[in-house]
């Protein structure tokens, strides 16, 4: 008995793991749906642009989804930092209950398809499996949107400094900065183009520019960013040209890079050191040495 209740156990598993696949494949749906299921009747024209190119989730994994969210009350601080992650990786057609939700899945789900494939061994490695697939089943979710916003903001930074060249070409023929930036976000597809397109979409429907733009660079934590954003807010408080700002923070851009470069070349030497060491000095000691050490036994043994 005990063997078949884990076998289905193990086979449920099996099935929600290809539901989220199946959620990741699956076409886009119509605005409808969304805001029947998830709730999206106070988003705006331009999100629903948005979200009629992205994926929709399977209604039987939906329906697990929504039942651990009304069996679990989850905590406000999680909630909040998984709402930010979204936001970071650009995945706004999920919220962050759902991933709550998915986080105790796979804290449950991970342990009971390992303890299948260990043959419903209760012994103390086995215990200590169990314990430890839990505890990355739990941290597999964070870490998943953590690894993405990262992955983003690094592409994100790589592209701010031809923006900020192709922003200050934009901002010599533009009244204000606000579409310069609009510009030159639609000349300079990717990543850094999406969120200012976005930062841009946010002043255009009433947010105050100043707010937009410190909102931005607290959300992302990109150092060059939150520098260039912060920069053309006090900018725009002191009555500085924009042009001159952007030259400045381009060419400081610029001397940052040179400086990591630098740096990093640096640590390269001290890196090295430990390949050297146990790939090529120990195996020479060691052909080199044996001979000598044996010799030197058997001058001692005479």
């Amino acid at each position: 008995m005990v063997y078949a209740v884990s076998f289905l156990l193990a086979l449920s598993v099996l099935l929600l793991g290809y539901a989220a696949y199946v959620w990741t494949t699956s076409p886009s749906v119509t605005y409808e749906r969304w805001n029947r299921e998830v709730g999206l009747a106070s988003w705006t024209p331009e999100d629903l642009d948005v979200l009629a190119r992205k994926k929709s989730a399977p209604r039987g994994l939906r329906r697990v989804i929504l039942w651990i969210r009304r069996a679990i009350r989850f905590r406000q601080e999680d909630l909040s930092v998984f709402r930010r992650l979204l936001e970071q990786v650009d995945a706004r057609q999920y919220q962050a209950e759902d991933w709550a939700a998915f986080r105790y899945l796979a804290a449950a789900g991970l342990p009971l398809f390992l303890w299948f494939f260990t043959g419903f061994s209760l012994n103390s490695a086995a215990l200590l499996m169990l314990v430890l697939a839990a505890w990355l089943g739990w941290r597999l979710p964070l870490l998943i949107l953590q690894r993405q916003a990262k992955a983003r903001i690094a592409r994100m930074n790589r592209d701010l400094m031809d923006f900020l060249d192709l922003l200050g070409i934009a901002s010599q023929s533009f009244a204000n900065i606000v579409s310069a930036m609009e510009f030159a976000a639609q000349k300079k597809p990717g990543e850094l183009s999406k969120v200012m397109m976005d930062l841009v979409r946010r002043i255009q429907l009433g947010e105050p520019l100043e707010d937009a733009f410190l909102r931005t660079a607290e959300l992302y934590e990109s150092e060059d960013l939150s520098t260039f954003l912060g920069s053309v807010v006090q900018g725009i408080r002191l009555g500085t040209p924009i042009n001159d700002i952007l030259r400045h923070q381009s060419e400081n851009l610029r001397i940052r890079r040179l400086h990591r470069v630098e740096e990093a070349a640096g640590k390269t030497s001290v890196k090295i050191i430990l390949p050297l060491v146990f790939g090529i000095f120990l195996p020479m000691l060691l052909v080199v040495g044996y001979p000598i050490l044996g010799q030197f036994t058997k001058l001692l043994g005479n």
